[in-house]
C-alpha cells in the first residue's frame, strides 16, 4: 500500500516535471522565434503575399525608396480593430521590405502627443483624428519616399483593405519616376479648353471661350496630358497611355497606329459614345441632346471586332432600376431610364478602377457585347441592372411614357464598361493602301497611266504604298479598358458649380471623375499595375446572412413592384370609367367605381400583410441562423475539445493499465 502511494507521488512528480519542463521549452521557443518570421500563407485571397506585379515593380527600382509607417501604438483607447488592421499593415510593409532588398527601406514610427515624431508625422501629411477626451490623435498613414518625391496616404481606412497592396505599389512607382507619366490624347471634344476664334465669318455661330473639363484638369495635376493630332503615323514611345475620348472618325493610317501602340506594350483606354450630350452642346450648339444617333457617335472599327467586341453604336442603354430624378415638364420631379444612376452593386468589386467608388452617372450610355478572341480575357467592370432595354435615339426623346410603353426588359445586365486583357491580334493582318506624293523626276520617268490620281495643286501624282503593321500580335499581354460613354466626363455630369469667397470652385457630385483618375493611373503603370486586382479582406463577413437579406429584399421588391402595377392599372382603370359617363357625372362616383376602389383598397392591405410575413420571415430565419452560430461557437466546439481530451485520457489509461 506505502510503495503504490510512492508510485503514485512520484509519478504526480514527474507529471508537474514534465509541464514546467515543456512550459519552459515554449517559453524559450517564443523568445528565441520572436525575431523570426517562418509563415506560410494559408489564407484563400493570398492576403499576406505581394502580387507578381509588385515584385516585378520593386526589381525595377533604380533609386532607393522608403516607406514610412505612422502609428500611434502607444496610445491605450485604440479600439481592437485597429490594432488589428495595423497588425496587418505592418505584415504587408515588412514583406515589401523583403521583395525589396537593398532597393526599399521600411521603418515605423509611433508619433507619441507632444513629441517631434508627431510634428512629423504632421508636417509629412499624416492625418490625426481624436480619439480620446484628453485630446491625443490616433495617427495611422503611410508615406513613400524617394529623393525628393514624396507620396503620401494620410489615413489607412480598415473599409478600403482590398486595395492596400495596390496603394502601396503605385505610390512606390510614381516617386521613383523622375518626370510625370505621358498621357496621349486624342478627342473631338474641347476637353482641354479651347479659345474663341478672333475672326468670325458672317453666318456663323458665335463660340465662347471653352474651359478645361474638370476630369481632364485634375488629370493634369498628376500627368502630363499631350493632345495628339490626326492623322497619326504613330505613337510616340513616351506615352504610358493612350487615352481615346469621345474620338474622331479616323483613317486606316491612324487606326493602323493605335493598333500598333497596343501590340507593342501599350495601353489604351476608349471612352465611346452613341450620342453626346456634351459635343451637341458645345460644337453644334444644339439645344436638344436628341436626333440621329451617328451624328454624334464614336466608334473605332475595325479596331473594336479585332478585339473581339461589339460596340452597339446605334442603342441607348434604358434602365429603370437605374433612372435618374430629374426635373420635367411642369417642374414635376420624374425618373428618367437613360440616364443612369449606378451604385456599388453594378461594379465590378475586384477591379482597382471601380473599387471604393459610390455612384456614377452615365448619361445617355451605349453598350459592349462580346464576341470572345483566342487568347483574350474580358472583364466587365460596369453593369446595368437585368431590368433593361435598349431604345434608339429618336425614342428617347420622348421620356419616361414612352419606354413603360414599349419596356420589355431583357433579364440580363447590359455591359457598360468592360476590360479586355491578354494577347491582342492585329486589325491589319494583310497591312493597309496609303497613298504618298513623288517628286517630280519620279514623276517624269514614268508613265501617266502608273499614277492615275493626280494633284492638282502641283501636278504631282499620288503613288499607292502598301504598309504591313511591324507586329502581329501583343509583344507582351496588354489592356484595354473600354466605355460606353464619354458624357461622364462633361462638367455638367461630373461636377458642380459653388462659390468660395467670390470664386467659383467645382465640386464633384458623383465618381465619374475620379473612376477616370484611377483608369488612367492603373494603365499608365504599366502591365504590371494594369494586371493587379483588389485582394480580398482579412475579416470574413456571415455571407448567408447577406444571402437571406439579399433573397428577402428581392421578394420584397417584387411585391413592391406589384402593388406599383395594380396602382397603374387602377387609375386607368378609373380613367375609363370616369369617360363613360358625361360631363355633369365627372363630380360623382359611380357605384362601379367605389367597388373598384374598395377592392383595390382590399388587395392593398393584402399585399401589405405578405410584406409583413416577408419581414418577418427574414428576421426569423436570422436569428435561427445565429443560434445555430451560437450553439456552435458557444456549445459545441468545447464539447468537442472535452470529448477529445476524455478519449486521450481514457486511451492512456487503458494503455498504463494494459502495462501493469
Amino acid at each position: 500500500m506505502k510503495s503504490s502511494r510512492s508510485f503514485a507521488a512520484s509519478g504526480y512528480a514527474g507529471g508537474i516535471i514534465a509541464l514546467a519542463t515543456l512550459l519552459v521549452c515554449l517559453v524559450a521557443i517564443n523568445i528565441l522565434s520572436g525575431g523570426i518570421r517562418l509563415r506560410y500563407d494559408l489564407t484563400e485571397e493570398k492576403l499576406y503575399t505581394l502580387s507578381e506585379g509588385t515584385h516585378n515593380i520593386l526589381n525595377r527600382l533604380d533609386r532607393p525608396v522608403t516607406l514610412t509607417f505612422y502609428f500611434s501604438r502607444s496610445l491605450s483607447e485604440i479600439p481592437a480593430p485597429i490594432n488589428i488592421y495595423a497588425r496587418r499593415v505592418e505584415d504587408l510593409l515588412h514583406e515589401y521590405d523583403r521583395a525589396g532588398g537593398d532597393r526599399l527601406r521600411v521603418e515605423t514610427v509611433d508619433p507619441r502627443p507632444d513629441t517631434e515624431s508627431e510634428e512629423w508625422a504632421i508636417s509629412h501629411g499624416i492625418e490625426g483624428h481624436p480619439i480620446d477626451r484628453a485630446g491625443n490623435r490616433l495617427f495611422m498613414g503611410l508615406t513613400v519616399v524617394s529623393g525628393d518625391t514624396r507620396a503620401v496616404i494620410p489615413m489607412l481606412n480598415p473599409n478600403e483593405e482590398e486595395t492596400l497592396e495596390y496603394d502601396i505599389t503605385r505610390r512606390i512607382l510614381r516617386v521613383s519616376r523622375d518626370v510625370k507619366p505621358v498621357i496621349g490624347l486624342i478627342s473631338r471634344l474641347p476637353v482641354m479648353g479651347q479659345a474663341a476664334m478672333p475672326f468670325m465669318m458672317p453666318g456663323m455661330p458665335q463660340q465662347n471661350n471653352q474651359q478645361p473639363w474638370t476630369a481632364f484638369q485634375e488629370l493634369e495635376r498628376d500627368f502630363t496630358v499631350r493632345e495628339l493630332a490626326l492623322p497619326l503615323d504613330t505613337v510616340e514611345a513616351d506615352v504610358e497611355c493612350l487615352l481615346l475620348a469621345h474620338p474622331p472618325e479616323m483613317d486606316e493610317g491612324s487606326l493602323l497606329a493605335i493598333d500598333q501602340y497596343l501590340l507593342g506594350g501599350g495601353a489604351v483606354i476608349a471612352f465611346l459614345d452613341p450620342l453626346s450630350v456634351a459635343e451637341r452642346e458645345i460644337m453644334d450648339d444644339t439645344p436638344s441632346p436628341y436626333g440621329q444617333a451617328h451624328e454624334s457617335a464614336s466608334a473605332l472599327e475595325p479596331l473594336t471586332t479585332a478585339w473581339g467586341v461589339k460596340w452597339n453604336v446605334e442603342e441607348l442603354v434604358v434602365d429603370i432600376e437605374a433612372a435618374t430624378p430629374v426635373r420635367g415638364a411642369g417642374g414635376r420631379i420624374e425618373d428618367n431610364p437613360i440616364l443612369l444612376s449606378l451604385f456599388e452593386d453594378a461594379f465590378d468589386a475586384n477591379d482597382i478602377v471601380t473599387t471604393g467608388l459610390e455612384q456614377i452617372l452615365l448619361p445617355l450610355a451605349g453598350h459592349f457585347e462580346v464576341i470572345p478572341v483566342d487568347q483574350l480575357e474580358y472583364h466587365p467592370i460596369i453593369e446595368s441592372s437585368a431590368n433593361v432595354m435598349s431604345t434608339d435615339p429618336m425614342t428617347a426623346q420622348f421620356g419616361m411614357h414612352a419606354f413603360m410603353q414599349q419596356f420589355q426588359p431583357r433579364q440580363e445586365p447590359f455591359t457598360l464598361a468592360l476590360r479586355v486583357q491578354g494577347t491582342f491580334k492585329t486589325a491589319f493582318p494583310s497591312g493597309i493602301t496609303v497613298t504618298e506624293g513623288v517628286d517630280s523626276s519620279e514623276f517624269n520617268a514614268l508613265d501617266d497611266n502608273d499614277f492615275p490620281n493626280t494633284n492638282a495643286s502641283d501636278g504631282a501624282p499620288d503613288k499607292p504604298v502598301q504598309r504591313l503593321p511591324k507586329h502581329t500580335q501583343s509583344v507582351q499581354p496588354g489592356v484595354v479598358l473600354l466605355i460606353g460613354n464619354v458624357d461622364m466626363l462633361y462638367d455638367a455630369y461630373a461636377v458642380r458649380q459653388i462659390p468660395f469667397f467670390g470664386v467659383r470652385t467645382m465640386q464633384p457630385i458623383n465618381d465619374n471623375i475620379n473612376f477616370l483618375l484611377n483608369a488612367v493611373e492603373q494603365a499608365s503603370g504599366g502591365i504590371d499595375l494594369l494586371a493587379m486586382r483588389a485582394r480580398g479582406r482579412s475579416t470574413r463577413p456571415f455571407t448567408r446572412v447577406q444571402e437571406l437579406e439579399r433573397a428577402a429584399r428581392l421578394r420584397w421588391v417584387d411585391e413592391e413592384q406589384r402593388l406599383q402595377q395594380q396602382l397603374r392599372d387602377t387609375e386607368q382603370r378609373l380613367h375609363a370609367l370616369r369617360a363613360e359617363t358625361d360631363d355633369a357625372q365627372h363630380v360623382f362616383l359611380t357605384e362601379e367605381q367605389r367597388r373598384e376602389i374598395e377592392r383595390f383598397r382590399e388587395e392593398q392591405a393584402r399585399t401589405q400583410a405578405a410584406l409583413r410575413e416577408v419581414r418577418k420571415n427574414l428576421r426569423e430565419d436570422i436569428e435561427r441562423l445565429g443560434l445555430r452560430l451560437k450553439i456552435i461557437n458557444i456549445g459545441l466546439v468545447p464539447l468537442l475539445v472535452i470529448l477529445g481530451g476524455i478519449a486521450i485520457a481514457l486511451i492512456k489509461h487503458i494503455k498504463l493499465a494494459r502495462s501493469k
